[in-house]
């Protein structure tokens, strides 16, 4: 038995000493003969403690679909995000907000009666809903946008949508999303006319650049980068926003007036 990428040769009886199995309960499922692998997935993940894309692998080799696990230590994110003097935000894979810093709150001028209704209801603080939802429309939509136009920048998030959702379609929260982002005309049509795209998997969002509109200072320009989660979870997606040197003056002449830089969290 070879633990990944060759860095160790476990013997069966090591690695049953590692699941808490009976040794022949490893050779078994080594030669394929225990069919239902439920039992020994966690023993088995636990002891060879994957990561990252060697995690998405093993679940690929023994035929399950990569599951939606989002659990993390709010005092983790919390630190993190306290400690980043930028827009900073975390968000699934299904483009649920966990939280976001008070830069992020002030750049796009959120009131925290706004957030609190981003909570209700079943999509919650979800980013599709904030651009097709007429309640909360507007909030965000322009960091989507950049110099598109609105037609143009909605189209390209479906997109993006559906080829980060991709490895999660079986999912119950995946499942939910769809089904109460339809109710909303613009995004059904979208949803309908693009899911026959055979290139929409082909999709690579990466736009260094974002311009967002912000109603006291103007337009800004921001460098988005993300952060790697490694000690987070694999599954959240960290997004900084740096800004450029074109818009640093405003910059402090916006963030200048935080003197705390709180924590919002929109998920329990």
């Amino acid at each position: 038995m070879h633990k990944r990428g060759g860095e160790k040769q476990w013997s069966q009886e090591y690695l049953a000493e590692q699941c808490d199995l009976d040794p022949q309960q490893i050779a078994r499922l080594e030669r394929g003969e225990i069919v239902d692998l439920d039992p020994y997935l966690k023993k088995l993940l636990n002891a060879f403690n994957l990561q990252g894309l060697a995690l998405k692998e093993f679940f690929a080799v023994a035929g399950y679909p990569y599951p939606l696990e989002i659990e993390y230590k709010k005092e983790q994110i919390h630190w993190l995000l306290s400690h980043i003097p930028y827009p900073a935000s975390v968000r699934t894979p299904l483009w649920d907000f966990i939280a976001f810093n008070k830069y992020h709150h002030l750049l796009y001028s959120y009131t925290d009666e706004f957030v609190e209704k981003l909570k209700k209801g079943q999509l919650g603080a979800n980013l599709l809903r904030m651009l097709f939802d007429p309640e909360v429309r507007g909030y965000g939509l322009s960091s989507i946008q950049d110099t598109e136009d609105a037609a143009a920048g909605l189209e390209r998030s479906v997109r993006v949508f559906r080829s980060m959702s991709a490895p999660f379609v079986n999912e119950p929260r995946y499942e939910v999303i769809v089904r109460e982002m339809l109710q909303f005309r613009e995004f059904a049509r979208l949803w309908k006319t693009l899911s026959t795209d055979e290139n929409e998997t082909k999709l690579i969002d990466y736009r260094p650049f974002r311009d967002v509109d912000n109603p006291q200072v103007g337009r800004l320009q921001f460098l988005a980068s993300r952060v790697p989660p490694r000690y987070l979870n694999d599954n959240l997606d960290i997004s900084v926003y740096t800004p450029t040197l074109t818009s640093w003056t405003k910059y402090q002449e916006l963030f200048g007036q935080i003197s705390i830089n709180e924590v919002y969290f929109l998920s329990d």
